[in-house]
């Protein structure tokens, strides 16, 4: 609320009423409704949002901050247009307050909307424009404030410079500008490879995607990732952190199995890379999951799509974040996240879990599933069905023959009406 600050001061120093109308309050009033409903705009990168959210999100990241930006900075621009102000240390500040307002809630915005919030989610870009509506917006109304009760008391004091003004100001967008510029290059990496809208995903398609063709070792780099050969058109590395990043489509390779995405980074050194946008797991052996209904040593191959994943060489841990499709001979399994523990064979399954195998279903919220033992624990609206099986070989047997009794002729009954005895 420093901007009351505005409201209060700039016409003390314009000579100039500024009243509060009904524009004024409407506009306060709808602000403070949408800036309470605006909370989703930083959940879009969480897959459990729903859809509506997150566009609701975005459309009130675009309109929360109108109202009141109008109303106040066209209310202020009109205040000191021509009112031949005396540009004293608060008015200046009061004024740089409003450019750094309104210039500083545009990056806030543009990384507001869905699809640019997936390449700028967790850059520089984030704390960059916090800083700049910060340092240049909501600061400047603080020290007019300031300025303003020490000049009543201690004019001399409060008088400043255009000096210091001046060195405030260049200062301040020295600080702000490097801070945007950390969050670029995601962005000029979705020139060559566009972002991925992973909240509006559907569930793959029936068909499979085919294994990508084998990388042309002539072009573009490579390098190795523990067990995994990544392949790229090009690649950013620091040689001295192990840090990589990639700008368009990768492919990681190993024997028996491939990974394509749309973009990657981690660390070669402590071998543990994201993937980003499409990511398709091909496995020939089906080592993945271990669900199928086959009790053979190799299950047959197996595809794995998601939204996320995360691969983590040195503890053998792969996760797969968002709409994750499995499928493997006659097993399809759906959930929200997927990690596969290798060194411990325990398959984690988390989030609207569905199960299909053959005629067999199950559906629950959690599933752990070890991959050699074959054991499962399901937790959360648990639901199983396993039909019945009629099995046809078995004949009806035939009646038993039962022998007739050869007593056929009643018994003669004893005399029971003789007299007795005299």
């Amino acid at each position: 609320m420093a901007v009351i600050a505005v409201y209060e001061l700039l016409p003390r120093y314009s000579g100039r009423h500024w009243g509060v109308s009904r524009p004024f309050l409407w506009a306060w009033a709808a602000t403070t409704v949408m800036v309470l409903i605006v909370y989703p705009h930083h959940l879009m990168m969480d897959y459990a949002m729903p859809q509506w959210m997150l566009v609701m999100g975005q459309i009130i990241s675009y309109t929360s901050g109108l109202p009141v930006f109008v109303v106040t900075v066209y209310g202020a621009l009109t205040n000191i247009y021509r009112c031949g102000i005396r540009w004293s240390m608060p008015a200046m500040l009061l004024v740089l307050s409003m450019f750094g307002w309104a210039a500083g809630i545009v990056p806030a915005i543009i990384d507001g909307t869905i699809s640019v919030n997936e390449i700028m989610h967790n850059t520089q870009w984030v704390p960059g424009h916090f800083h700049f509506y910060l340092l240049l917006g909501v600061l400047p109304m603080v020290l007019a404030l300031m300025f303003h009760l020490i000049g009543g008391r201690a004019p001399r004091r409060a008088s400043g410079g255009k000096l210091s003004f001046a060195v405030y100001v260049i200062g301040g967008m020295v600080f702000v500008a490097p801070v945007h510029r950390l969050g670029l290059p995601p962005i000029l990496a979705s020139t060559t490879a566009p972002a991925v809208h992973r909240h509006a995903a559907v569930k793959p398609p029936a068909h499979l995607p085919a294994p990508p063709a084998a990388p042309n070792p002539g072009a573009g780099a490579k390098f190795d990732l523990g067990v995994w050969t990544v392949h790229a058109s090009s690649v950013d590395a620091n040689f001295k952190t192990g840090d990589f990043s990639t700008k368009a489509k990768v492919v990681m390779t190993r024997q028996g199995g491939d990974v394509t995405a749309d973009r990657a980074n981690g660390n070669y050194k402590t071998q543990i890379v994201n993937l980003t946008g499409h990511v398709v797991m091909h496995d020939t052996q089906g080592d993945y999951g271990g669900l199928s209904a086959s009790g053979s040593t190799s299950n047959g191959p197996s595809t794995l799509t998601a939204d996320k994943a995360q691969i983590d060489g040195a503890a053998k841990i792969y996760k797969a974040i968002g709409n994750v499709h499995y499928v493997q001979g006659d097993t399809v399994v759906d959930s929200e996240t997927g990690t596969l523990n290798d060194a411990t064979h325990d398959l984690f399954l988390h989030g609207n879990v569905h199960i299909v195998q053959g005629t067999r279903k199950v559906n629950a919220q959690d599933v752990v599933y070890n991959t050699i033992t074959a054991k499962a624990h399901a937790e959360g609206d648990v639901t199983m069905e396993f039909p019945g099986q009629l099995h046809r070989g078995l004949a009806t047997p035939k009646p038993l023959k039962v022998p007739k009794n050869p007593l056929t002729k009643p018994a003669t009954p004893t005399s029971a009406t003789a007299s007795p005895p005299a």
